[in-house]
């Protein structure tokens, strides 16, 4: 069937050792006066290796606001959206600098648009592909998941100096690998499907609405989302052990792509299905820190292995995987030790609500098949003989 196609991504993308010490010659590009808006220990990570500095060399001034303030802490809410918009409009700031991990980012991107400043996106962790997207996951206050906030534009500049994710604890890389490990299977079940990607959104005075039926996905985004699984395959245990002794490495070069860059470009212009609503569904058991977003977005990714019926051989070779990088493959991995039929209910329910992404599947899914896949993913987890590498969080 011949459809419209589409891919969509960030104007620029750089990476390497180094980066933030030549970062103020592209940021000058999008923006004179900038709000730099992080968490503390992001907002130290980019004194420490430079960028400010960097900054005060070509002439970008800034000011600096630490992200998550009282009493909701540090969430991707409406009212952090709102408080920041505030900080950006009373210092006539005509770029946003977002840096950290994935609320902090798509905290600022929502600004950026909101006050049509340059957008830049500066992770000094790799734990989700928010980065690239054209898109922030908003939560409610008590951090349950609330819905997806679409934008017209991409990042202007992404920007990751690797010497400053090797410094990060390794738990935050792991992640990433588990939030990009998805891709491969949401993207061929969304194309199996012929549904469609994030690249379409309609936009109204109100808001963005999905234009669903609007674009598909190309062979590269595809292709992108199954070549990030491969160098996770390949580069991932040599990868989080490099990120563990804090040194930057080939191999966690390589990661780094796959955990930004290909997950990014291949979810948005590809598509979604079971695994991220499988995680927004455990949001409504289970919260940080006892599971990280691309912890939960894994034990999802199992559980839509088995709802598709995949091989046993290619599920325990997964499974084996996961716990070498410090991945979940159980409901004790992500932090729910005290397991009932009910909590698993809930989860099956939330993530089979009106409008979530699991719809994408090739094939009906009900609260029942989400419910029996989770225990199935749990049973077989347990059975799994590769010890789970221990990862620091802090």
């Amino acid at each position: 069937m011949v459809y419209i196609k589409s891919l969509i991504s960030p104007r620029r993308y750089v990476q390497g050792p180094g980066t933030f010490e030549t970062a103020g010659r592209l940021i000058k590009l999008y923006g004179k006066k900038a709000l730099v808006v992080g968490g503390k220990r992001a907002l130290a990570g980019l004194e420490k290796w430079g960028f400010m500095k960097s900054l005060e060399k070509y002439g970008v001034a800034y000011i600096k606001e630490p992200f998550g303030q009282p009493p909701y802490g540090a969430e991707c809410t409406k009212r952090e959206i709102d408080r920041l918009v505030k900080v950006v409009e009373q210092n006539k700031c005509d770029a946003v600098i977002t840096c950290g991990g994935g609320k902090a980012i798509d905290t600022g991107k929502a600004v950026a648009f909101k006050t049509n400043a340059g957008m830049i996106v500066i992770p000094t962790i790799t734990a989700t592909d928010a980065p690239t997207s054209a898109l922030s996951v908003l939560y409610n206050e008590d951090h349950t998941f609330a819905e997806y906030l679409f934008y017209p534009r991409n990042p202007d500049l992404v920007l990751i100096d690797s010497k400053c994710v090797a410094d990060a604890p390794s738990r935050f890389l792991a992640c990433g690998m588990g939030d990009g490990f998805s891709k491969k299977y949401e993207g061929e079940a969304v194309v199996r499907a012929g549904k469609t990607n994030f690249a379409w959104v309609e936009f109204t005075p109100t808001g963005a609405n999905y234009a669903a039926g609007a674009n598909h996905s190309t062979i590269t985004a595809l292709t992108l989302c199954r070549l990030g699984n491969d160098i996770m395959l390949k580069y991932g245990l040599p990868g989080i052990l490099a990120c563990k002794n804090h040194i930057v490495t080939p191999a966690l070069e390589a990661v780094i792509e796959a955990n930004v860059l290909l997950s990014g470009l291949g979810f948005e212009s590809t598509g979604l299905a079971a695994a991220h609503s499988i995680y927004n569904g455990l949001t409504a058991i289970i919260g940080e820190p006892e599971m990280f977003h691309g912890e939960g977005v894994h034990f999802g990714t199992l559980t839509q292995m088995v709802m598709e019926d995949r091989p046993t051989e290619e599920i325990m070779m997964v499974m084996e995987w996961s716990h070498s990088v410090g991945l979940p493959t159980t409901f004790a991995d992500i932090g729910l030790k005290d397991v009932t039929d009910e909590k698993l209910w809930k989860v099956a329910q939330k993530a089979t609500a009106a409008g979530e992404t699991i719809h994408n599947m090739y094939f009906p899914v009900t609260p029942e098949i989400v419910f029996n896949a989770m225990k199935g993913v749990d049973s077989l987890g347990k059975t799994v003989k590769t010890p789970k590498l221990p990862l620091e969080a802090h």
